[in-house]
């Protein structure tokens, strides 16, 4: 046999039960609808950079306005539904009374 396959062999052996013995670190998250394993944490500042486009309010068209002012949307404030009135495409919404 040649003996660089031999001494490749023969180290091969020798480690082979030194990374059996190796410590292996599992992590474990369970919110409890779902349990995750070996997922790493996300960083705070991929949070802080994705708040900016989820802390957005949203609007839900109601009606025209007379006479093509405008329209009406309802936004959420809370848990409370308030109307709002646009008077142009872009514009900001004021709130009607």
């Amino acid at each position: 046999m040649n003996t660089k396959i031999v001494a490749g062999l023969s180290l091969a052996v020798l480690l082979a039960p030194i990374s059996i013995l190796a410590e292996v670190v599992v992590t474990e998250a369970n919110n409890g609808n779902l349990v995750m394993e070996n997922i790493p944490a996300v960083p705070q500042s991929v949070v802080s950079d994705l708040n900016r486009y989820q802390n957005v309010r949203s609007a839900s068209f109601q009606a025209w306005a007379e006479e093509g002012e405008g329209i009406f949307v309802t936004t959420r404030f809370g848990d409370v539904s308030q109307i709002h009135h646009v008077g142009s495409p872009g514009g900001a919404r004021t709130q009607a009374i």
